[in-house]
Order: structure tokens, then C-alpha cells, then sequence
């Protein structure tokens, strides 16, 4: 299934797809032959897989992190279940939320 979404006036974006690439020593970025001429592309910059491993607060977020599921998973804790209307409330209180901010 095709998803189209407009933006601003009359631009239509394709469903996208995500690349990796290195820029060069010479500053070029080799894209893969299906891009065709002239397509439009946005680079953002990502953190190499050796700075990830090596972020002590990342590590340590995630070392939390796990070890809270961990002890939520041994203490048998029951997932909550909400009613249809329980749901809708709390999407529209996040909605305001985020709006307010």
C-alpha cells in the first residue's frame, strides 16, 4: 500500500525509504544506482556505532532501562487493560499536552 503525504502547497512526498552512505574524501556521497538523477535527498548526520557504544550516559540509560523490565518481568506484573474509552481519553490528553508545549 502507497502513502502520499502533502506538504505545504502542491509537494507530495513518496513513501520513504532510508539509505546509509559515507561522504568521501573528496566530499561526494555515492547513492545507490535506483535513485534517479536529480531526485531530492536530505542527509542527517548519525553518530558512529563505536561513539554509541562508548556514551557512558547512554549506556547507562539503557543498562536502567533493561534492568526496570527485567524486575517488572519477574515480579509477573500485569500489563493494565484499558477500555476503548480509556484509550480515546488518554490520546486526547497527550494531544493537548503536546500542544501546550
Amino acid at each position: 500500500m502507497e502513502s502520499e503525504l502533502s506538504v505545504g502547497s502542491a509537494q507530495k512526498m513518496n513513501p520513504t525509504t532510508t539509505y546509509f552512505a559515507v561522504i568521501e574524501a573528496d566530499h561526494t556521497i555515492k547513492a545507490p544506482s535506483d535513485l534517479p538523477v536529480g531526485e531530492r535527498v536530505m542527509l542527517v548526520r548519525v553518530p558512529s556505532l563505536g561513539d554509541l557504544q562508548h556514551d557512558p550516559e547512554r549506556l547507562a540509560r539503557f543498562a536502567a532501562t533493561r534492568q526496570a523490565l527485567m524486575l517488572a518481568s519477574e515480579a509477573g506484573m500485569p500489563s493494565p487493560s484499558l477500555s476503548d474509552a480509556e484509550i480515546v481519553t488518554l490520546v486526547k490528553r497527550a494531544r493537548q499536552a503536546n500542544r501546550q508545549s
